[in-house]
């Protein structure tokens, strides 16, 4: 799941690339494809990079370090403040040399005006498709994390009901047999082989996520036959497990605890 994640940012970051080579790119491409020479075609590209950097800059900036170091650390208004600098510093410089600096005519101010909120509109379009992408990057993240820490927990209760099952009873059933062999030799050596198909279950088997219905059914019938030799003939010990009609499965070591309680 790890590779699978890393490829999946790895193409979001290519796609990423890619768009952003698109959008360089496309302008002179239009102007070559209608037949415009060589001399205007690298103009419009001149021109294109020149209007665009700004905002790949800020774009590679939010996406590479102010989202992850600010943002998903808890410090969103330095993240803001940052990002509010970046976008209206080099916009006053502009305003102040085209507006004041070269001596625009008035009936020119109110283009002015508009051009400089359409670019700061950009801006904060650009930074908020980092934002957005980076969060489907972290969301991601996130899911794979929870399914690990998923994965831990439950191979963690397996564990922990093999080391519940493996001690007192593996003693306990080791004497009862011991003491069987004296008496009915065919029944201990039944147990015995009871015993470890039991353990081979509870050691091997049972570290698959999920397991044969079968499988579990023949493990809690052998946990409760090597317990009836503890049993004397007066107690009567009653079990009843039907045959799974389909291949089905299920996690591992569910009902031991019940049936040992």
């Amino acid at each position: 799941e790890k590779t699978m994640n890393s490829k999946t940012n790895s193409t979001i970051i290519l796609a990423q690339a890619l768009l952003w080579a698109w959008i360089v790119l496309m302008p002179g491409s239009i102007s070559l494809f209608t037949g415009d020479n060589t001399q205007d075609v690298i103009k419009i590209l001149i021109t294109t990079v020149k209007h665009s950097a700004p905002l790949l800059i800020i774009y590679i900036l939010n996406f590479s370090l102010l989202i992850p170091k600010l943002l998903f650390n808890g410090k969103a208004y330095k993240y803001f403040i940052i990002n509010a600098l970046l976008i209206l510093i080099p916009e006053v410089i502009m305003f102040y040399i085209k507006l004041y600096h070269n001596q625009v005519p008035v009936d020119i101010e109110t283009k002015i005006y508009v051009g400089l909120a359409g670019y700061i509109f950009i801006n904060i379009l650009c930074i908020a498709s980092a934002t957005g992408i980076r969060y489907i990057m972290r969301w991601n993240d996130l899911q794979i994390q929870i399914k690990e820490e998923a994965l831990k927990g439950a191979e963690a209760e397996v564990n922990w009901l093999k080391y519940q099952l493996n001690p007192h009873f593996l003693f306990n059933t080791l004497n009862n047999i011991s003491s069987l062999t004296q008496f009915d030799s065919d029944k201990a050596q039944d147990s015995i082989a009871q015993l470890s198909d039991l353990l081979r279950y509870a050691i091997y088997d049972s570290n698959q996520q999920i397991v044969p219905l079968k499988g579990e059914i023949d493990f809690m019938d052998n946990y409760i036959n090597l317990m009836q030799l503890r049993c004397n003939d007066s107690t009567k010990i009653e079990k009843h497990f039907d045959d799974p009609e389909n291949d089905s499965k299920i996690a591992p070591l569910l009902f031991i605890s019940l049936i040992e309680n």
